[in-house]
């Protein structure tokens, strides 16, 4: 069986202390007001295009009119500032039942792909430092919305998935449950992981909204709910 998986809130919590050591990282580099960091953070549009450190920092010099010579290597202090950062929190970055599923898998045969949204050098800095990276076959970060069924397209044929293997995915956002189901037509199994429900119990709601959501993709609370066997 083929599972793919998102990362944000499904493997990994989203933690805004990141954004406040990421502010005090890059002040630190700069020398810019972290008033003034903040005030850029907030104009980005993160949730159309993901966040990236990287272009932060850009945006944030072209403000404060500081010309570097070396942005590159500023750049690549700042991503290592931030890995650092990750790799120290990574014991509460990941939900506790993250890298268990993920082994699990792998010692039963699974093939693991990764499929998330948001700039690649944020993505693939908070992937590596929690070392997921060497749990899973192939990794996509996409940059535009609605394409990650693209993305997943390009792994089956890059790990030459046969059409007929098990497949499933699972997402935190019905959103982009529902463009799997559109490319996919029923080919690949559909979890919704609502990890807000672990710490409040089940979920609740009309018995009606609760079947028109099954009747594409199964609703849990933990990996340890999918069966993997």
């Amino acid at each position: 069986m083929h599972i793919a998986l998102d990362v944000d809130s499904t493997l990994l919590k989203v933690r805004s202390e990141h954004d406040n050591a990421m502010i005090g990282l890059m002040a630190e580099l700069t020398g810019i007001d972290t008033d003034h960091l903040a005030g850029i953070l907030a104009g980005l549009d993160i949730h159309q295009y993901g966040y990236s450190h990287t272009d932060h920092l850009r945006i944030a010099l072209q403000q404060a009119n500081i010309h570097v010579a070396d942005i590159t290597g500023l750049t690549q202090e700042l991503d290592k500032g931030l890995r650092d950062i990750l790799a120290a929190d990574a014991g509460n970055i990941l939900y506790s039942d993250t890298v268990p599923f993920l082994q699990r898998a792998r010692d039963r045969g699974h093939t693991i792909s990764l499929v998330t949204f948001g700039r690649y050098d944020y993505q693939s800095a908070k992937i590596e430092a929690t070392g997921l990276h060497h749990l899973v076959d192939a990794i996509r970060v996409v940059e535009q919305k609605g394409a990650k069924p693209i993305a997943l397209d390009e792994i089956f044929q890059e790990l030459q998935i046969p059409g007929e293997e098990p497949a499933i995915y699972v997402d935190d956002k019905e959103y982009e449950l529902s463009t799997m189901r559109a490319r996919f037509d029923g080919g690949v199994g559909l979890y919704l992981i609502d990890r807000k429900q672990t710490a409040q119990g089940s979920p609740g709601g009309p018995e009606s909204h609760q079947a028109r959501e099954q009747e594409y993709f199964h609703r849990v609370i933990t990996l340890d709910e999918i069966s993997i066997e």
